[in-house]
């Protein structure tokens, strides 16, 4: 009985002078190499914490700042494989909900870039389910564009306007600006193009408002306004709007896909000259662009200018010949990527849940002997008042560099 006391003791002095550990100094290294894009930095930063400090709490925060780099590396299934390490390791305790649906979000986000709508669709709304009433209009936005891709409209638009509906109570003009265009496009699809153009000028009534984060939904919505009109036919009123979007030019990408539009008008109309003119701007921007089949498209237009123009044959034929090479590549690329994430990623996913059930089955096991051992060991008391405390500092700590990480993270299709 006397061992028992001086052990008790000791447990206690130890953990009394120890000072609190929350967020590891490797991990707040990591976090700071992952706001300035040093990725693999990052990671070999918060592998260091998961070996310095294996088994603390924070351990979760590791595999998440981990993953963030990878997803950021497009090593997806990699980022998948430690997000869902860290959804295991996150504490019991509600208050840490916020990780659990940042976490899913960002797994339906990896399945939504490759195609997997219909798992995606699963992630947005398990964490849609937990998420704060704050967070939730962002993944509620990531919910209506996977429903939109997989050509259920309907039930994109509701999501939209449930979280346009919150994004306006906590004046998220950003997620307000995204969800009005993401409406409009929903409604351009359904071809209702009135409908869309009243979203995309609502969108445009902020422009005395917008801040450099939100100024570019201004001259989005100003392109899709000049896309309903030129699918319409109405070029007339169409080239004043994509003139607007290249003043309003967020990067290189949109003016290249404004010029390449008005030059697409112009073809169209006949007035070759003038179409001449925007294909060769769009072509000047082609080296900052994102390498897509719709892009190689503008090789296609310039090769029917020339042509059409009897200006240049070999300057024709080599447009062509860049534009059958680059497609062909394109489509076959990602093909491969298509048809493999889809697989890897269900495989992935399977996989670490099985394992995890097993795991959790040993730990029944675990949990009943340690409680037997807790009776003779009143220390482990103390221990776990010492954990409930710590944990609680590590939230405060880590959902601020979470947030802001989070508010780092690219979103895809959030706007055309």
């Amino acid at each position: 009985m006397t061992r028992i006391f001086t052990l008790l003791f000791l447990l206690s002095l130890t953990f009394s002078c120890e000072e609190p550990h929350f967020i590891s100094d490797w991990n707040q290294e990591a976090a700071k190499h992952i706001k300035t894009k040093d990725y693999n930095l990052a990671i070999a930063a918060a592998y260091k914490s998961l070996e310095e400090n294996k088994g603390n709490t924070h351990d979760y925060y590791s595999h998440y700042l981990i993953a963030f780099a990878r997803r950021n590396q497009n090593q997806y299934l990699k980022a998948i494989d430690h997000y869902l390490k860290a959804n295991q390791l996150i504490p019991e305790e509600s208050n840490f909900d916020f990780a659990r649906y940042w976490i899913l979000n960002n797994i339906g986000k990896i399945c939504e870039l490759h195609g997997h709508y219909k798992s995606a669709i699963t992630y947005y709304e398990q964490a849609a389910s937990i998420a704060s009433e704050k967070d939730k209009a962002g993944i509620l936005l990531n919910l209506g564009i996977a429903n939109k891709a997989t050509g259920n409209l309907d039930e994109a638009i509701d999501v939209y306007l449930e979280a346009l509906e919150m994004a306006s109570q906590f004046n998220d003009q950003k997620r307000e600006l995204a969800l009005l265009n993401q409406l409009g496009l929903a409604y351009k699809e359904a071809k209702d193009y009135e409908k869309a153009r009243v979203y995309f000028e609502n969108v445009i009534s902020y422009k005395d408002l917008v801040s450099d984060k939100t100024r570019k939904y201004i001259g989005r919505a100003y392109h899709n306004i000049g896309n309903t009109y030129r699918i319409e036919n109405r070029f007339d009123e169409a080239i004043p709007y994509y003139e607007l979007a290249i003043q309003w030019k967020e990067k290189p990408q949109y003016e290249f896909i404004s010029y390449k539009d008005l030059g697409q008008i112009y073809y169209e109309r006949g007035d070759f000259q003038q179409a001449q003119q925007y294909i060769e701007k769009a072509v000047a921007q082609y080296a900052a662009v994102d390498r897509t089949k719709d892009n190689y498209e503008v090789f296609r237009m310039q090769e029917l200018v020339y042509r059409k123009l009897q200006d240049d044959a070999q300057q024709a034929l080599a447009s062509d010949q860049f534009y059958e090479e680059s497609i062909a590549f394109v489509s076959t690329k990602e093909t491969i990527i298509q048809k493999l994430s889809a697989a890897q990623i269900d495989q992935k996913i399977n996989n670490f849940n099985q394992v995890s059930s097993l795991l959790q089955l040993n730990g029944q096991y675990e949990i009943t002997i340690a409680l037997v051992a807790g009776l003779f060991l009143l220390a482990g008391l103390s221990i776990l008042a010492y954990r409930r405390w710590e944990k609680v500092q590590i939230y405060k700590n880590v959902k601020e560099i979470t947030d802001q990480l989070n508010s780092l993270a690219q979103k895809p299709g959030e706007a055309d």
